[in-house]
């Protein structure tokens, strides 16, 4: 998987392509340490390009929303592909999680 980070005034979009599993919930989490870092607590995860995500991953971002949230920000997902959309809504993530 690829992440690439797209800095806005106010949050930042992490665009994440290929598959999200076990081993690279630890590049999102860097990616997000280091966002808070610099004082950007809104995140908008763009799966659009994610071709599987397993569960490993899905409690990363539940962790990533409590922790944004504990900071006064939020995540939010951004277009998911198919596949993401069919599991976020399977495990009930939509509702903790904005899906746009």
């Amino acid at each position: 998987m690829h992440i690439s980070v797209e800095p806005r005034d106010e949050y930042a979009i992490l665009h994440l392509r290929g598959e999200f599993d076990t081993y690279y919930v630890p590049l999102m989490q860097t990616e997000i340490d280091a966002l808070l870092k610099n004082g950007i607590a809104r995140i908008v995860l763009n799966l659009r390009f994610v071709k599987f995500i397993n569960s490993t991953a899905l409690g990363a971002m539940i962790k990533a929303s409590k922790q944004l949230s504990g900071k006064g920000g939020k995540l939010v997902v951004s277009r998911p592909s198919s596949f993401c959309r069919d599991i976020i809504e399977k495990v009930g993530l939509d509702r903790v999680v904005g899906v746009y």
